[in-house]
């Protein structure tokens, strides 16, 4: 690469005194060993890609561009294969008349521009893009969710597809001429790389649907025909160890594969409807546990506070939110925080989501009778520092919980109340004694999720002086994501918690023994300098991290 050039690439650079004469030398050496010569400029110190790749373009006198900048037409980008654009890294980027102008590291290689010229029909007009941002290009666009559209397409077009085998997970490579396999493979590729949580696939009259959620959302994905929607559904349930004879019931099931050589559990769940058998798969990213305390999105102060009380030898911690939340991602982040040697963990849940080193974690299986009550009542015979319940859902388990954090255990749980006042009244709407849950109870951490503000496209947002006013905005630069690439045009990428925690000091324990309304104990907690969950979002908001309409839409006002 670079041959008829790299004379001129070297002095331009020791000119600027960026390499010197010395480096350049044992460059070109490196080169007739065949070594690629950018990237042993680049390898230089003090050599960034940016200045390599506008020195090219300068010499050459050719636009150096940002290549992600782009708002590209996929029409133009199937006229150059994968093979092509990963092989010499170019990337098409859009169409003049007769002309097609492509982003290249090196737009001197002979055989990339014959083979853009071949493939295209167009004659290649080249630009100067980083060598990285076009592999990030290539990536998105020829990557998992192209390859999916492209399935699709086929699929479409009415290519036929032949009775699935029983394939061995581990077997399972896009290369394979199955297109359920394929299809199925893609579809969890893509939602891995997008970080999605969720795949939905769902039958409908006339036609499938499939869905991915991110950061709490659902985008439609390409799906293909009808008339393919059982066997890619008995596709999942196979990978799954699921009945696929048996449509009439809900099953459920988990299977775990790779992506990007990094394990991937999948939860399996099938539901019948009118319109056929409705599946989501579940991605359940080991990763999630390598989230400490810190990344959650708590404030300094609450995670001080929290912190303490995760380190005390007894008592019941619960976290409580809707569906979906982050609760067991806290959860699981507070049990890796103070998980060591020395202490015995034990778990029941459901389902158990992610394995934990040292942690001794019991599935439920209501089926054999080990339900949360029945598990319970086993591990706190099995010499236990800490216990952690799934989910408190009836007062038997709420009963024994209590009674396990008042002689010696420390208890983490979950419940479904819309702030952390409300968890302690629905523990006595349960059954359990006012005086047993003023006494067990040490803390309740209520949670919701926002999503970012998107870095690369945030701007100032506009907001009328009323607004700002009404929620304590003044001074402060509310941030806004415009949309981009980056965040699928919706101005938001990735999400963070917005929390309140109440602690049970003397006057909230007496008010919790007297059996008083959640909303005097909350009054009484904000007193005592308890900050809810809106004044963390509306802090969040002050620092950029996330919009007002974004913290309004999962908090509520005036409760």
């Amino acid at each position: 690469m670079y041959e008829l050039n790299a004379s001129e690439i070297g002095k331009e650079l020791i000119d600027a005194k960026i390499i010197s004469q010395e480096d350049f030398e044992k460059i070109l050496f490196g080169v007739k060993k065949g070594k690629a010569f950018d990237q042993l400029v680049l390898d230089q110190e003090g050599v960034s890609e940016s200045i390599f790749f506008q020195t090219v373009a300068k010499i050459l006198k050719l636009p150096f561009i940002e290549v992600t900048d782009y708002r590209i037409d996929p029409e133009v980008v199937q006229l150059i294969s994968a093979r092509t654009a990963k092989e010499f890294c170019v990337f098409p980027l859009f169409k003049i008349h007769k002309n097609l102008v492509v982003a290249m590291v090196d737009p001197s290689h002979v055989l990339a521009l014959d083979q853009i010229r071949q493939e295209s029909g167009f004659e290649p007009d080249p630009v100067i893009g980083s060598r990285s941002e076009i592999l990030k290009m290539v990536d998105q666009y020829y990557g998992a969710h192209h390859s999916m559209g492209t399935l699709v397409e086929n699929l479409q077009r009415g290519e036929e597809i032949k009775e699935v085998p029983v394939i061995p997970l581990e077997t399972l490579t896009l290369g394979e001429n199955q297109p359920a396999v394929q299809l199925l493979n893609l579809l969890i590729e893509h939602a891995v790389k997008e970080g999605a949580s969720d795949i939905h696939i769902e039958p409908e009259l006339d036609r499938l649907r499939v869905r991915i959620r991110v950061d709490g959302v659902l985008h439609e994905v390409p799906a293909p025909p009808k008339k393919y929607e059982n066997i890619l559904i008995s596709r999942a349930k196979i990978m799954a160890d699921l009945n696929i004879a048996e449509s009439r019931v809900p099953q459920d099931g988990r299977f775990s594969t790779q992506v990007d050589r990094k394990r991937i559990d999948v939860r399996v769940s099938t539901m019948p409807t009118v319109h056929g058998e409705n599946i989501v798969l579940r991605i359940l990213d080991a990763k999630a546990l390598q989230i400490h305390l810190q990344e959650l999105g708590f404030s300094s102060g609450i995670y001080q506070r929290f912190e303490c009380l995760i380190k005390k030898p007894y008592g019941m911690i619960l976290v409580t939110g809707p569906t979906g939340s982050g609760k067991t991602t806290t959860l699981y982040a507070a049990l890796r925080s103070i998980n060591s040697l020395e202490k015995n963990i034990v778990t029941i849940e459901d389902p158990v989501e992610y394995k934990l080193e040292i942690v001794r974690q019991i599935q439920v299986n209501p089926k054999v009778g080990l339900t949360f009550a029945s598990g319970l009542r086993s591990i706190v015979r099995q010499d236990p520092n800490i216990i952690m319940v799934g989910e408190i859902r009836d007062s038997e388990t709420a009963g024994i919980a209590t009674q396990s954090a008042l002689t010696g255990h420390l208890v983490f749980s979950t419940l479904h109340t819309n702030d952390a006042a409300g968890a302690a009244v629905r523990l006595i709407e349960m059954g359990v004694e006012p005086f047993l849950v003023s006494s067990s109870v040490i803390g309740i951490v209520a949670q919701r999720l926002v999503r970012l503000t998107c870095e690369k496209c945030k701007k100032t947002e506009s907001l009328s002086q009323k607004v700002l006013q009404m929620y304590q905005l003044e001074g402060s630069s509310p941030m806004k994501g415009a949309g981009c690439r980056f965040c699928r045009h919706t101005g938001f990428k990735g999400r963070m918690g917005i929390f309140e925690l109440l602690e049970l000091n003397d006057n909230i324990r007496q008010l919790v023994s007297s059996k008083v309304a959640a909303s005097e104990i909350k009054k009484k907690a904000i007193e005592s300098g308890m900050k809810t969950m809106l004044q963390d979002g509306l802090e969040k908001v002050r620092q950029g991290k996330t919009s007002l309409d974004e913290v309004l839409r999962v908090a509520e006002i005036g409760k």
